[in-house]
Order: C-alpha cells, then structure tokens, then sequence
C-alpha cells in the first residue's frame, strides 16, 4: 500500500515508519555480519554458515509476508471504517440541514435596531433580545417618545425573503397605542424606511400577545414598525422575523462591461464577494470610457424587485455618483436604452445601497454612467426577482395552414431549438397574409412578447411580421390593435417586444401585405391576468324575470344555457338597462358580454354599452362605449372603451320593448391615479392636531372623525380647504366623502372650485360643481369636464360653518405643454444661456437652467408653437438665486405677427412681481396665436427665464 493511503492519513501514520525499518534493521544486522565473516571459516562450517543463513533468509521472508498479511487486512479495515465513518458524516450533515430546514430561525436576533427616539433608557435592541415578557419594567421592552409617525426597525445584515413577522405587545398598560401600526419591508432606508412596502396594518394586538403576520416572501433587508398619521408612544416587546436569504439571481449571470482595466474583469460583480477594496480582486473597472456600462444577462426574463450595489471603498466613491440602473429584453446600445430602475445619487465608500424596480421585466440589468467620461468600478452587484411565468406554454395555438407536420404547437412547446428539423418550430404554406395565434385561455395584460427565428435558413421570411392583441376573433385576430412590428431577427435568436400591458386574450403573428411562409421556432407571452372588475360589483336591472337576479351576469360563470341559471333576464320592459356599481371609479379598457345560447340571440341586437360616474336616468345618460350590432348564440364578444373613465358600467337596449338577457358581464380596466394623493393642502383653519388638512388626501376614505383621517376648520366664515396638485392638470371628476359619524348637513351648498389663481386663497377659481347633499359617510363623485387647474379648492361660501372633509379624491390628466415642442429665441445671448433653456421641461430656478439676454432695451423672449393655437394659460418660473425683481412689470403678448420681434401682438398680461423660484400662472383666455412673448417695455433690463410653459388647444379644435 502507498504511504499517502487515506487510511494512513486518518491514523496520522506511514507504512515505511510501522513496517519497514524494523524488516530493514533485521536485513542490515545479519548482513553485515555475513558479508566480512564467511571467507574466514572452514568450508564446512562456511557450509553450515551459508545453509543457516539461505534458512534466516528464508524465516525472515515467511515473518515479511505474515506481517503483510496482516497489514492488508488491517488496512482493508480501517477502509471499511472509513467509509462507514464517511458516510455517517454525510448522512449527519443531511440530518443536521434537514432540522434547519424546520427550525425556524428569528433573523432579528442578529440584527441591529433602532427606533425614533429613546424614552428613558430604553433601547430599541430591547425588542430582539429573545424575550416575550410583556411586562414594560421587565426591562425587555422598546419605548419612543410621543413622536409623530413613531418608528422602530430592525436591519436584517442581508436581504431576506421575509416570511412572517411576529410583534408581542405590552401587557401591563395602553395596548391600544399600536392600533394602526404597519409593518413595512424593504431595501431603503428614506424616510427611516417607513416608505418599503407594507406587508400588513396592525388593527389591534390584546395586552400581552403575540400575533404573527404573513408577508409573503417579501423581500428587505430592513423590517420597520410605524404608527403613521398620529402623535404616539410606540413600545414592542418583541419583534420576531422569520424568512429564508434572498439568492441574488446575478450569480448565475454572465456579466460583460464597456471596457476592460487591467485584470478587473466585469464577472468580477457578480461573485458573491461584497469586499469593497480594489487591490482584493472583487472589483471591476473599465477605462474612462464615455458613458462607461456593466451589465449581466441572467439568461431568463425575470421580475426584479431589487437591485444593490456596492461601491468602491479604498477609493472615489463619487465616481459613481449618476450613474442608472436599467432594465429589460434590448441589447439595442449595449442594453443602455432600456427602461430605467433608478438613478443613483450617491452611494457612500464601501457601503451597498439596494434600489426598489418594482418587478420591472428583463433578462438584462445594466448600470451605466450617462453623459460623460468615466471609470466604473463596481465591488458587488446583486438582482432579486423572480422568474416570469410564459403565459403561452398553457395556451392553444391555431395558424393560417399546415406546411408538413409542423403544427402550430410548436411554437409553445417551451423548446426555443431553431433548427427546423429539430420538429420545434411551425411552418405555415406559402399564404397571403400568414398567421399564427395563441389563445391564452383568458384576457390578460400582456408586458412583453419574445419570438425565436429559425436558425438553419431563411430568417428573413420573418421581416416585417406584426404581433397584435386582443380579444377580438375578427379577421383570426389580425384586426387587434398591434404591440409591435419585426423589423429583422437574426436567424436561430430570439427577440423581446415590449407590449406596455396590452390587454387580451389572443396573441397573433402576421405577416401582412405578401405572401410568405411563416415560421416561428418558439412565441413566449409575459404578463398578468386582467383582473375582471365586475366581480366585486353590485348589480341591478330594470325588472326581474322569474328569479334571473342582475346577479347572475357577475358570477364569473359564462355558461349560456338560460336554465343553468347564470343569466338574467328582465320583463319585456322599454328601454330595459342592467346595470354594476364597481363601487369605485375606474379606467375602463374592455367590456365583454355573453349572449344567451339556446334561444334569441337576436334580443341583445342594438344593445349599447354606456359608463361614467351619474345615476341619472339609472346611468343610461352616462357617455356611450360602444353599440351592440350582434353577438352570436353563446359566444362572447368584447368591446375597447378605451380607458372610460367611470363607477358605473350600464347595458341598455335604447328606443324598443324588450327582454334584455345577459349571461355574463365582465370589465377590465385599472383605478385612476388620484392625484390628490401627491399634492399640498391647505384650509382655512386647524383647531385641532386630528382635523388637518393633509388627512383629506391620505387616501383613506374613513369617515369616523375620531379614526383621524377627516380635516375640519374652525367656524369660519367661507369656510375653505384647498389641495395644490404641483402642476396643470385636465380635472375630469372630484370626489368628496363626508363624515359619517355626524353632522353631514354642514357639507350642503359647498362648492369646488378649480383653477390656477391663490387670488382669495384660491375661491375665485371657476366652478366645477355645488354640492346640494352628501349623505353620513358617503362618497360622491362630480364632473368637472377636463377643467384646467393646479388647485382644487371646496368652499362653504356665504354662511359660518365648520367645514369637514373625510376624502377628497381628483381624477384627470396632465395638460399638455405646447412650448416643449416650439422654437425659441430672444433679443440678445448672455454666455451660453439660451433661449432653448426656458422650454426643456425642467423648473430648476438657479441660473444653470434658465435664459438669458444681454442688459438690452426692451429685452424680449419668443416661442414659435409652430401653428396656431387657443391659449388658456402661460406659466413663468423666475430666477430661484438672485434678482427676482429684474421681471417686475414684464408683458406676457400673444398673436400672429412678428413685426417688433412678436412685441406688438395682443397682451395676456403684465407679471406685477413673482418672487425667487416661484412659478405663477397667468389665464389668457383662450387668445389666438402662434407666438407667446415675454418682453421688459420701456426700460434697459437683463430678462432671464427659467421655465415658461404653455397650456391651449389647437384652434380648430373645439375647447374641452
């Protein structure tokens, strides 16, 4: 056996040391003694010498081979216990990651906490000690002071899927302080965290329990506690976290960067090595490359929830100070042109900061740093998500014909082979037009579509095919709004086509305007379902037939057969109407409907769709959808209402007697973006810390006063509450909830009022509506036409009244700036400050960002819309960093001509004095022109401009 024998290594022994010297010291003695003595003796006795010495040699050899009998069989035990020894080793460490497995581990006990503010001694560690005593002078719990919006949390080391979190409240006094808390987890630390996702509310922990949270496998490095909206002591006695590391999905990437400095290569980011100091090697760095890139191909399409990056720590952190982080399907620009993440402000050295990207879809993430010269070094980059799930795999595949036996299956069979003969790609004859279709099953909001190409011939064949969505059969689904046209995939590559969410249940790839064979090696579809708003509605009818509730048409079954007893059915009334609340507003994209099956289909015929937010005439006057020319027997038929904006969707059968019978109803849309929720308000008054006027724009419609989400004013006289949105925007509806728990009759006869002007705190605005009567606790909705306003003021005029607002929600869209895309000049340059400056879309009132003329006569500033328009209202944002009066007594004019430089066309207005930074908006009242002027009369002045936007339409387009 060899000296290095795994066995002799276990024993720490060698062969040589145990067996040989004692064989090698024997052999040496007696030969020795031979070798000088033989000769000597007579031949007899050198006989007899040589006769006992050929038997020693003989003795010793029998004594070597029983020795090594016994060696061999020693050894080959030792193996066997080896072995077994091994192989409990293995099954003790199964057992021992088996018992991990169901234990569960509190990741707290090793973080580190912090909270808003001490109360006493009492440290925020105190609530991850391991230790549920409930009682506060047992010394193991957390106390605050009475902060507003008091916080406690806990860093975890690391990001981890977080499972469940556990809170054990205080026992011996005010467990009601933590009613409301939330919990919230995530990867920021703005706002002391207390902006990270929430994972659950606390309503209410009893006095000394403990209760449990599921978070769902939510992903943070930090685990907060907040008590949001009030003053409050916050005091835990014990916060548990339970969860699993996050594996960052880059480690199984391939990494490739813009350049390469010295031996730092781009791999080098995603090695699982945070050290942060260049000279270890677990850095990269490329040149200083102009607009310098990294980025990893995790070599599948995934949702990505998180981003971190580590900075460099020995040295320049500001390097990276700019750069972004960008995600997506496009290798287009080396990956740079796909949608952004997060732009990184700066990260400290060696620190890791984790960015927020909301489950954006791609295969690649890249950090670049835009816009100059630099190196980019980056020490650990990190991407958590999830797998996108391919919708099309559990679809059905249909297509123009068959070439072959390539069936139109192949191209969802999850095998992205683009060799044809492989058997995994379609082939369709040589058609006119050529299609392929999948079915998915259900109506789903599409983000992206990937195509694979085939790989051994003719990739060209694909060149100018068009992906289209939606829910219409209409021409075999060609007629669906399109997502996206091929201009070229390289043969055997698979492409991604970005889909922004379409909705639809068909997906379809043609080839229009030529005959050609089509051939698609795999069709992968990304996406969500479409959640059907109707099924949390409240539905009612006209009249009821037999027992066919409105019901029926909302229980997600769309069986057609009238006795199944899933359709409706009115009397045979004039104009019969069906009607769901979706008991909030929405954007409506699609409607569908299904026809009875077994009998008169016909009866639906001329049906029309209508949705909006008015009861009146039971929501027949709401704007019309769509018409109903027929839908076949049984069958389903969809309808685009294009982002309708409405609470209330209606079918009516308009100017005849007759049955009106739906089988099934279902809506798809999403809720507007309340635009209350990010602006400013204001009120005439705050008696009390509970009734400001931020708690009307919080986004909780409770309309208990004493839950603290309702305003309320002093007895004023005009009584007012006004919100700024922070911009121009078309207000569609505002909704106003009341208070429920009292008092709802001090509400009647307020107005709301929108506009751009603070003049009387904003009163004198135009009129939207006037509230006659809101019941206790309700929420009403008014149309304000697409009125144009920053400020959104409700007002008690004419009488002292308190004024309480439990909710106040405003709906609309951004005004378009039509000076974005005009032509500016001015009368003279003062350094590098153009006219350009005043129309880039950016308000940034220091000098940098602004215009600027020489101290001229008269000095002026011009935009040319480039066609006529009807202008409502112009915007000036003067200098934030010195000499704001410089604008006092400037012209705003409007017109036509250009004679003077534009001076002589008609005047909006004279700008009185806007102070430093400020924006002011000033009404024009819908005056004709093509050219807006700003222009000093009658002095020698400099005129500098920071932003100046204008809002109007068209002139030969009537006003919205």
């Amino acid at each position: 056996m060899e000296g290095d024998s795994s066995t002799m290594r276990i024993l720490d022994m060698n062969e040589e040391d145990t067996y040989d010297k004692e064989k090698i010291g024997i052999l040496q003695k007696y030969s020795v003694y031979f070798q000088w003595c033989w000769w000597k003796r007579p031949p007899r006795v050198t006989a007899l010498f040589l006769g006992s010495y050929v038997l020693l040699l003989a003795v010793i050899i029998g004594l070597s081979v029983h020795f090594n009998n016994r060696h061999y069989y020693a050894e080959t035990m030792l193996q066997t216990s080896y072995k077994n020894l091994t192989k409990e080793k293995d099954q003790l460490k199964k057992n021992i990651e088996w018992l991990k497995s169901k234990i569960k581990v509190n990741l707290a006990l090793n973080g580190v906490a912090v909270q808003s503010s001490p109360y006493g001694g009492v440290q925020a560690s105190n609530a991850i000690d391991g230790e549920r005593t409930s009682h506060y002078y047992s010394g193991s719990c957390t106390h605050t002071q009475e902060d507003t919006n008091p916080w406690w949390r806990v860093d975890l080391g690391d990001v981890y899927r977080v499972t469940t979190v556990m809170i054990t409240n205080r026992k011996d006094c005010c467990a009601e302080r933590l009613n409301g808390a939330e919990l919230r987890i995530g990867n920021s630390l703005e706002n002391n965290g207390t902006t990270n996702s929430r994972c659950a509310v606390i309503s209410h922990i009893p006095a000394g329990e403990t209760k449990a949270f599921q978070c769902k496998d939510m992903e943070g490095r930090y685990v907060v506690v907040v008590i949001p909206g009030r003053a409050e002591w916050l005091t835990l006695c014990e916060v548990e976290v339970y969860g699993s590391h996050a594996v960052s999905l880059a480690l199984n990437g391939v990494a490739a960067q813009s350049s390469l400095y010295g031996n730092h290569k781009a791999s080098d980011a995603i090695d699982g090595d945070r050290t942060s100091h260049y000279d270890s090697g677990s850095c990269t760095q490329t040149k200083k490359d102009t607009n310098p890139w990294w980025r990893v191909d995790l070599k599948g399409l995934y949702r990505v929830r998180t981003v971190s990056l580590t900075n460099r720590g020995d040295c320049c952190p500001e390097r990276l100070d700019g750069a972004e982080i960008r995600i997506g399907n496009s290798l287009e620009n080396n990956g740079i042109n796909n949608p952004r993440c997060a732009v990184i402000s700066h990260i400290p050295a060696g620190e890791t900061k984790a960015f927020q990207c909301n489950e954006m879809e791609g295969r690649y993430v890249v950090v670049v740093i835009p816009g100059r010269a630099e190196w980019l070094t980056l020490c650990e980059v990190e991407v958590y998500g999830s797998h996108a799930v391919n919708l099309a795999l559990n679809g059905v595949a249909a297509q123009s014909s068959l070439y072959g036996n390539h069936k139109a299956s192949d191209a969802i069979d999850g095998d992205r082979t683009s060799h044809y003969d492989s058997g995994s790609c379609t082939h369709t004859q040589k058609d006119t037009n050529p299609w392929w279709r999948v079915d998915l099953g259900d109506v789903y909001r599409v983000r992206t579509v990937s195509l694979t190409n085939r790989g051994d011939c003719c990739p060209e064949r694909l060149d100018g095919a068009e992906i289209r969505i939606g829910n219409s059969l209409e021409n075999n689904g060609i007629n669906n709004p399109r997502c996206a046209v091929i201009s070229n995939i390289p043969a055997g590559e698979t492409h991604y086509f970005q889909c922004n969410e379409m909705e639809g249940r068909y997906v379809v790839v043609v080839i229009p305007g030529r005959a050609e064979f089509l051939t698609l090696c795999e069709v992968e579809v990304y996406g969500s379902p479409a959640v059907n708003l109707a099924l949390n509605g409240v539905a009612a009818q006209s009249s009821l037939y037999g027992n066919r509730n409105a019901s029926d048409a909302i229980d997600g079954d769309r069986t057609s057969h009238y006795h199944s007893g899933s359709c409706t059915h009115t009397q045979k009334d004039t104009n019969p109407w069906w009607r769901v609340d979706l008991r909030d507003e929405y954007r409506v994209r699609s409607v569908s409907l299904t026809n009875r099956g077994d009998c008169c289909p016909e009866r639906l015929d001329g049906a029309e769709i209508r949705i909006g937010n008015s009861l009146e005439n039971n929501g027949i006057n709401n704007t019309r959808c769509a018409v109903i020319s027929n839908i076949p027997a049984g069958e389903t038929h969809y309808f685009q209402c294009n982002e309708m904006e409405g609470r209330y969707v209606v079918v009516v059968i308009p100017g005849r007697a007759e049955f009106l019978t739906l089988c099934e109803v279902e809506i798809y849309g999403s809720p507007p973006v309340n635009l209350a929720l990010k602006g400013k308000a204001a009120q005439s008054s705050s008696p009390f810390q509970n009734g400001r006027a931020f708690k009307a724009i919080d986004g909780d419609r409770d309309s208990h006063y004493d839950s603290g989400s309702c305003t309320q004013t002093k007895k004023d006289t005009n009584p007012w509450w006004r919100v700024d949105l922070k911009g121009l925007y078309r207000v569609r509806s505002v909704s106003l909830t009341n208070r429920g728990d009292c008092c709802p009759e001090r509400l009647d006869g307020a107005e709301i009022r929108i506009g751009n002007s603070l003049e009387n705190n904003g009163i004198n605005n135009s009129r939207c509506a006037v509230i006659s009567h809101i019941p206790a606790g309700e929420t009403h909705y008014f149309q304000c036409n697409e009125m144009e306003g920053r400020y959104v003021v409700v007002v008690i005029p004419g009488r002292e009244e308190f004024l309480t607002l439990c909710e106040v929600e405003v709906y609309g869209s951004p005004t378009v700036n039509l000076a974005l895309n005009g032509v500016a000049a001015q009368s003279s340059l003062y350094g590098n400050r153009n006219a350009s400056d005043a129309i880039d879309g950016d308000r940034t009132s220091h000098y940098g960002s602004c215009t600027h003329t020489q101290k001229d006569t008269n000095p002026w500033w011009r935009v040319d819309l480039r066609d006529e328009y009807r202008v409502r209202t112009v915007s000036l944002t003067n200098r934030g960093d010195c000499c704001p009066e410089r604008l006092d007594g400037a012209e705003i004019r409007i017109g036509n001509s250009l004679e003077n430089n534009g001076i002589n066309n008609t005047r909006c207005a004279v700008i009185s004095h806007i102070p430093a930074g400020e924006t002011h908006y000033f009404q024009c009242n819908e005056m004709e022109g093509r050219y807006v002027v700003v222009v000093i009369p009658g002095r020698a002045e400099w005129l500098t401009l920071c932003e100046v936007e204008i809002y109007g339409s068209p002139k030969g387009k009537p006003m919205l």
